[in-house]
């Protein structure tokens, strides 16, 4: 995904969209619904570097588009998505766009608490504090 104005994203060869396959009480396997992907464009992090919130949105991936509005929401909401089965990509800014390029994961701390961290593949200038932050 390439999103060179807003509103718009285009495939950069991430495969965004996956079928599962449940098995069903008779043995025989069948296909589950797609997952919802989501796409976070900016973040807000705490003074520890946790995510506390973010801005993001439910991506068309037949049009390569926002399927909603972007919206600013709680990590919890991120959480509960990857929890459910949801995909969630970071974009990354770039001259041309926005480009995904990390998929989130839900991480648990040592106190309980549950947030998400970016996929453990670390890449240069692809890490949370390469992201665009909604305190700017």
């Amino acid at each position: 995904m390439n999103m060179p104005t807003e509103g718009s994203l285009q495939s950069g060869g991430t495969g965004s969209q996956r079928v599962l396959i449940e098995r069903v009480s008779s043995g025989q396997a069948r296909l589950k619904d797609p997952l919802t992907v989501y796409a976070v464009s900016k973040l807000r992090l705490n003074g520890e570097g946790l995510v506390t919130e973010v801005l993001w949105g439910q991506v068309d991936t037949e049009k390569n588009g926002w399927a909603t509005d972007e919206a600013v929401a709680p990590v919890q909401d991120v959480v509960e998505a990857i929890h459910h089965g949801d995909a969630v990509f970071a974009l990354f800014p770039t001259d041309l766009g926005h480009l995904p390029e990390r998929r989130f994961i839900v991480v648990e701390h040592d106190n309980g608490w549950e947030s998400i961290v970016l996929e453990p593949n670390p890449a240069f200038q692809r890490e949370l504090h390469d992201m665009d932050r909604l305190d700017v």
